[in-house]
């Protein structure tokens, strides 16, 4: 980590700059400035940037800011890249193990086509999975094995 200056936007000191709206001049504070053409942005939504030219000089700041070095962004890069992998094949098991789910309630007779279940939802002694499971997606469903509903107070 290394301490670096940077130019930020500092709207307490900006009596100039035309912003859409109050909100958005202080969505703009404390964010880095471009220094190419004076900009500020920031994201909206997904993909979408809002972007504002400061009139003000006076509203451009020097703020001291942490920085990662070069080694520490790597590594940062490699976890994440890590943590990602992990979470598609997380989803790969969960996948697997509710097709293992499905087969085993399609050997109970029953018609699985709509069947709703969770494995955090209710406990369920009747149920091969341990688990309570529906038909539908309706909250005032009962379980397929024990008849419970699904709501319980």
């Amino acid at each position: 980590m290394q301490k670096v200056i940077k130019k930020i936007y500092d709207a307490n000191k900006d009596n100039i700059t035309n912003f859409n709206s109050y909100w958005h001049k202080w969505e703009c504070h404390n964010r880095l400035v471009n220094l190419e053409n004076n900009t500020v942005s920031f994201d909206l939504i997904k993909n979408d940037k809002i972007t504002y030219e400061i009139k003000d000089p006076n509203a451009i700041v020097d703020s001291m800011c942490w920085e990662m070095s070069d080694e520490e962004k790597m590594l940062e890069d490699i976890l994440l890249k890590h943590i990602k992998s992990l979470e598609d094949e997380i989803k790969v098991v969960k996948e697997n193990l509710k097709n293992f789910h499905m087969s085993i309630f399609a050997q109970t007779g029953e018609d699985i086509k709509n069947f709703n279940y969770s494995n955090k939802g209710w406990d369920c002694a009747q149920s091969p999975i341990g688990k309570c499971a529906y038909k539908g997606p309706s909250n005032n469903e009962c379980c397929v094995f024990c008849k419970e509903p699904k709501e319980r107070k």
